[in-house]
C-alpha cells in the first residue's frame, strides 16, 4: 500500500555542556525499546535499536552525519507485525539555527 511522503520538523537546543556529557545521547529511547548499539564520534552517531509492541517487532538501524552547522542521516525501520513485514526509511536534515 503506497503511502504518501511525510515531512515533519522538531526544534531542539542542545549545548556544549550536553555534548561534553558521557551519558548524553541523541536519542530518546521508548518504552518497550532496547538500544542495543549506540557509537558516537565526532564524525557522527550510529546505532541499532530493537522495539516490541502490541505482538510485533520493529528493528532499528540509523545513522547521522555531522557536518559542522548541519546533520545529515537517516533511519531503516523493519517491522513484524500482526499486519506483516513492513519497511520504512526516513532521511533527517538538520541545521544549527543559533545559539539557544
Amino acid at each position: 500500500m503506497p503511502i504518501p511522503d511525510q515531512t515533519e520538523s522538531h526544534q531542539e537546543c542542545i549545548v556544549q555542556g550536553d555534548l561534553d556529557d558521557a551519558d548524553f545521547q541523541f536519542l530518546e529511547v521508548e518504552d518497550g525499546c532496547e538500544l542495543l548499539e549506540h557509537n558516537v564520534s565526532a564524525d557522527g552517531v550510529d546505532y541499532k535499536m530493537v522495539c516490541h509492541a502490541d505482538g510485533g517487532q520493529a528493528d532499528i538501524d540509523g545513522r547521522m552525519d555531522f557536518l559542522g552547522e548541519s546533520v545529515e542521516g537517516n533511519v531503516n525501520i523493519q517491522t513484524d507485525s500482526p499486519m506483516g513485514e513492513m519497511t520504512m526509511n526516513t532521511t533527517i536534515e538538520g541545521e544549527r539555527l543559533g545559539d539557544c
